[in-house]
């Protein structure tokens, strides 16, 4: 175990003959105008990338321009991650670089725009892209079990609007990471449903296949013996990178002896193997290897330095050694580092002692800033792991407010409560008040009712021991109600509550100011929606109508057109479905001219349930 393999990555593509026949098939199509989207799903190391890169190799030949958006777990937290991620590699592409320029511009006016609309950014991204896209062209993107909702929304409408462009869509997702219930899991069975995706399923090589792969990467001029590619096989399970990786960490004897792979002590896991084939490694590669680890994602020269602490020149060595170990890939288009496989990143990342991991974590927060596309959110990610509370809970926080704006509820959901979970004692009460309101808002978008109702409660506490009572009236009236119907609390609990809420904002404060009488049109038009849900649709009306004429004192066309909304569900589950359904038509058409996101997607929802 001395001397270790040189060569561990298999110089050809092995077993994937009739998948790459598809590609070829799928690449003509586009070529006669009709545009594809291909899915490659797999367990984490069964070729994904492998075979994306055999595509991306056939559609150069055919004279398409390419260009690709990476992830890494960090990213998942990030707004449009992947999309910014391509638009950052467009820039050092001629062909493309206006695009990038264009995306990332679009991505920043949208944040400082007065009013966000999400919606309408899924649009104009998507319009750039094909006003700008000339010529056959694939689009790729990696490791979409890390995206973010905003990034899968913009990917759908692509691959829908273009189905009659010269643009194949490629995304690998890693099956194991992508259970029912999450975003991807429905967002993948929607579009394949609709026929607008075709996924394509790597499994595990044959028992063929796999000698195969032994013979190559072994490079002794003969077939690899048989017991050695049993052994290998049975290893394995005929996963490519586990082979890879199991013959890299055993040495020149093992390697071409079968018992001593069966009966091989070091590389049991993958995770043993490249631990194994890191520790032939110098020690300055090897603390490189686990810096990067940290990073959790690519990084230049400099970023690594500044948290290693040394000169630059220090470190190409044993970046030079890692890649010549495949453990790194060489720096491309953008000059950055990466690792080869996310699954040697966690393998290092785990191998470094917790010490050493919160310093350099602390240092990575600091430098990571310079990384390009480096953001509050990774930071916070980075502070939170090196115990630094109250950094991570202010980049956190405004990771968090950010991704809001963009009505990226997931993200925005995570991203506060981790600065939920940092934030520091001395914060005082309104300010905390005001951070639990907002995490329990995209909670409550999200259906995370328990967490939304339990913010709602901590604000509203934090508020009253600010002097606002007021304040803690209304967060109470806009989330409990709200997570109570959807839990299928009684009609009778739900209605006591408003009730009392009314009657404790009736004894605080000024009755006749702006807020309270906000609070109290919110509350009634509650009251009307539980009566509607108890069947006394006439108790309902009169409520509503009793929340239209203090709705008018305000002077706030929102809330008008939430009523308006409301009032349509009552009329048509009173049997006017005409009216009520223009009622409900008209709100949901003059909320999205206002550009009021969040009411004309809600009431658009609700119409296309009363018309079904």
């Amino acid at each position: 175990m001395d001397a270790s393999l040189g060569q561990v990555r298999c110089p050809l593509l092995i077993g994937r003959d009739d998948l790459l026949e598809l590609a070829d098939r799928r690449l003509d199509d586009v070529l006669a105008g009709r545009g594809q989207f291909l899915l490659v799903a797999g367990v984490a190391g069964i070729g994904k990338t492998r075979y994306l890169d055999a595509v991306v190799q056939k559609a150069e030949e055919r004279g398409f321009a390419n260009a690709w958006g990476y992830l890494a777990p960090q990213d998942r937290d990030v707004p449009a991650a992947s999309i910014l991620d391509m638009a950052r590699t467009m820039l050092r592409m001629p062909r493309l670089d206006g695009l990038g320029r264009d995306l990332l511009a679009l991505r920043d006016a949208t944040i400082d725009a007065e009013q966000v609309r999400r919606r309408q950014l899924v649009m104009d991204v998507v319009d750039r892209f094909l006003a700008e896209l000339s010529g056959p062209t694939l689009l790729g993107f990696e490791d979409l079990q890390w995206a973010d909702d905003l990034s899968l929304e913009i990917i759908a409408e692509l691959a829908r609007r273009s189905r009659d462009r010269q643009v194949l869509l490629c995304g690998g997702y890693r099956t194991d990471e992508a259970p029912p219930g999450t975003s991807l899991r429905d967002w993948r069975s929607r579009w394949i449903t609709q026929r607008i995706a075709e996924e394509i399923r790597l499994t595990s090589l044959s028992q063929a296949d796999t000698a195969l792969v032994t013979t190559l990467i072994l490079d002794t001029g003969l077939p690899a013996p048989r017991e050695v590619a049993e052994a290998v096989y049975e290893r394995t399970d005929g996963i490519p990178l586990h082979i890879e990786e199991l013959l890299g960490a055993l040495g020149a004897d093992a390697r071409a002896n079968g018992l001593a792979i069966r009966e091989a002590t070091v590389p049991d896991t993958i995770e043993d193997a490249v631990l194994a084939r890191l520790s032939h490694r110098s020690p300055e590669a090897q603390a490189v290897a686990k810096a990067g680890a940290i990073i959790g994602r690519c990084f230049n020269t400099e970023v690594l330095a500044g948290i290693m602490d040394l000169p630059q020149d220090a470190i190409d060595a044993p970046l030079q050694e890692l890649i010549d170990d495949f453990i790194l890939e060489p720096p491309g288009l953008r000059d950055v580092y990466d690792f080869r496989h996310q699954l040697l990143r966690d393998a290092i990342y785990r191998s470094v002692p917790v010490g050493e991991r919160r310093r350099l974590h602390a240092r990575a927060g600091e430098f990571g800033a310079q990384l390009e596309g480096a953001s509050e959110i990774h930071s916070s990610l980075h502070y939170e792991r090196a115990g630094m509370r109250r950094r991570a809970f202010e980049s956190a926080l405004a990771g968090a407010r950010g991704a809001a704006r963009l009505s990226a509820h997931r993200e925005a959901f995570a991203l506060y409560q981790r600065a939920v979970d940092n934030m520091p004692d001395d914060i005082d009460p309104f300010a905390r008040g005001v951070i639990f309101s907002a995490y329990s808002a995209e909670a409550g978008s999200i259906e995370e009712n328990a967490i939304a109702e339990d913010a709602a409660n901590a604000a509203a506490t934090a508020f009253r021991e600010a002097g606002e009572p007021v304040q803690a009236i209304a967060i109470l009236s806009v989330a409990v109600p709200s997570c109570w119907r959807r839990q299928g609390r009684p009609v009778s609990e739900r209605l006591a509550f408003a009730e009392a809420l009314l009657r404790e904002l009736d004894a605080v404060g000024d009755p006749d100011s702006t807020a309270a009488i906000t609070v109290r049109v919110d509350l009634i038009v509650w009251i009307a929606i539980i009566k509607t849900d108890g069947g006394e649709l006439a108790e309902a009306t009169r409520w509503m109508d009793r929340a239209r004429e203090l709705g008018q004192r305000l002077g706030d066309p929102e809330i008008q057109m939430v009523i308006d909304w409301k009032q349509g569900v009552i009329d048509v589950i009173a049997g006017e479905i005409a009216v009520g359904m223009d009622r409900v038509g008209e709100a949901a058409h003059g909320a999205e001219r206002a550009g009021y996101e969040e009411t004309g997607v809600s009431a658009f929802r609700d119409a296309a349930t009363l018309a079904a």
